[in-house]
Parts: C-alpha cells; structure tokens; sequence
C-alpha cells in the first residue's frame, strides 16, 4: 500500500492475570473526545452530528483500536505509533514502510476534508483522527525503536494501592496509570480545567510538534526511581505473590505520584488539540448534510 493512501473497507492476586485486549486504554481515548467535545465550534459540532448520526466523538474513540486485529484491518496496526531513536531525528530516519501514525493521521485529515466522499468513509476518518491523536500524546506511542514502545519492557505495577500485577510499560502508561473509577464525562471535565492561552498554544503547535514532544516526555517514563528496585519491598511481595528478587522494576506510589500529572496534561492537550483540528476541518465544510 502507498504512503498516504487507504483503502476503506466495510468490513489470590495472581501476576499473571491479564484484563481483556480492548481495556488498555479505552477510558482514556473516550475521556479525550469527550474534552474535544467541549471545545468544538458550532460547525464542528454539526458536521460530528450528521457524520455520526448524532452519537459524538466518545462513541466511535476506540474504533480503531477494535478494528486493527480483523484481516481486513491488519495493515493498520503501524498507523498507532512511530519510531524514534533518542539520537534520531524525524527528518533524517528512514520511514516504516508500512506507514506510521504521522502519516495516517494526514492521510484521515486528507479523508475527512473530502467532502465528496460518502458518510461511511468519512466516518471512517473521523474515527481514525480522534483515536490516532491521543495515541500520538502517549509518549510511548513515540517509540525509541528497541522495546516496542514499552511494550517488551517487563513491570509490576502497584501504583496507589493496585494489588501486584505483572504487565508492560506500554499498558502502565496506556491504562493504569491513568485509570479512575469515573464516568468518561466526570472525569473529562476534571481535567479540562484550560486557559485560552494554552488553547491557543497548543492548537497552533503543527502535528510533527506533538510527536517530538512525546519523543522528549517518553524518558520520564522509564525514570523509575529507587523504589522500583527496593529489595524489601521484593521480599515483602514475594511472600504472597511471585515476585523475584531480582525482577522487573516495580512501579509504585512513588512512580504513579511522579507520573500521573504528565499524562493527564497529554490527554488535555489530546482533546483540545483534537477539538482545533476537527474546527480547522470543518470550518468551510458545507456539505455536512449530503447523503449518505
């Protein structure tokens, strides 16, 4: 497939336990859109009504993410992240030729400003742009090209006060890092606490901009700190749960204290950088209301 193109087709505590596939991540991808909901123009606003036959933008957040293990949707899976090494800049490496989330995302955009295409697959882009945006502000979905973008790397997760659970960085930052026991709605608006100067800041910083900060914030992920490998803290754990000695970093307290405040401003900036792109979008769209 080329750059840039699609194709749309219709188409006891046990460390070991791991939640369902299409958990990581999914409360946060809804919390994004629903900020971008709030920060819609009346445009806007219209033109996600009729393309989504009046459900919004939480509705269809993890589309893409539901999608990407089908046969069909299979090439999609390298359009959630792109690789950067620390010493690597963006205009000198060489692109996965599969395509990358920088090129999906223009490619969506490209999509959805087509107002010649039908509602389907123009629902379609929307879909892809609200979930390939947040992705792009979680700094691991900015990879440094030899974990998988956290992925390979092994933790056990405390947090607060989380029963141990042996999983990846990647999730820790997909999901239970940022995890409440909220509505979407309640917790979007406690975090969409924003200035019109920060809307206007963030908004006119260009895409290629989100990624190279999330490739700069993606070490404060892998600053685990001295209580990852608190030997005490090891033993403790390994009375009731299998934890060895010399294991996987443990994320605690302290870790999830350091962190969390970072990556609820991502999911901020997610949402009002989404809501700034959809305005752009849709401000001369006047075809809002073609059939299908």
């Amino acid at each position: 497939m080329r750059h840039g193109c699609w194709v749309f087709v219709f188409t006891t505590v046990t460390l070991l336990a791991t939640p369902v596939a299409e958990a990581w991540w999914a409360q946060q991808h809804r919390v994004v859109a629903a900020i971008a909901e709030e920060h819609l123009s009346d445009e806007s606003r219209h033109a996600v009504g009729v393309l989504t036959e009046g459900r919004g933008l939480v509705d269809l957040a993890n589309w893409a993410d539901q999608i990407k293990s089908k046969p069909a949707w299979r090439h999609t899976k390298p359009w959630h992240y792109i690789e950067i090494g620390d010493q690597q800049r963006l205009e000198a490496m060489v692109r996965d030729s599969r395509g990358d989330i920088l090129r999906a995302l223009s490619s969506s955009e490209m999509h959805l400003r087509d107002a010649s295409l039908d509602r389907r697959s123009r629902w379609q882009a929307l879909a892809f742009t609200v979930h390939f945006i947040a992705d792009l502000h979680q700094p691991l979905h900015v990879g440094n090209g030899t974990d998988r973008g956290g992925n390979q790397v092994s933790v056990i997760w405390l947090g607060d006060s989380h029963p141990p659970l042996k999983t990846n960085l990647h999730r820790v930052w997909d999901g239970f890092l940022t995890a409440k026991k909220l509505s979407v709605e309640h917790y979007a608006r406690d975090l969409n606490l924003v200035t019109s100067e920060q809307i206007r800041d963030w908004q006119s910083t260009p895409i290629v901009e989100w990624a190279r900060e999330s490739k700069v914030l993606r070490a404060r992920a892998y600053a685990f700190g001295v209580d990852s490998i608190d030997r005490s803290l090891r033993k403790k754990l390994r009375s009731t749960v299998l934890v060895d000695v010399e294991g996987p970093p443990i994320l605690g307290r302290d870790y999830a204290d350091r962190t969390r405040q970072l990556a609820e401003q991502r999911l901020l900036m997610a949402g009002v950088r989404l809501a700034g792109q959809l305005n752009a979008i849709f401000a001369l769209d006047r075809y809002g209301d073609a059939e299908p």
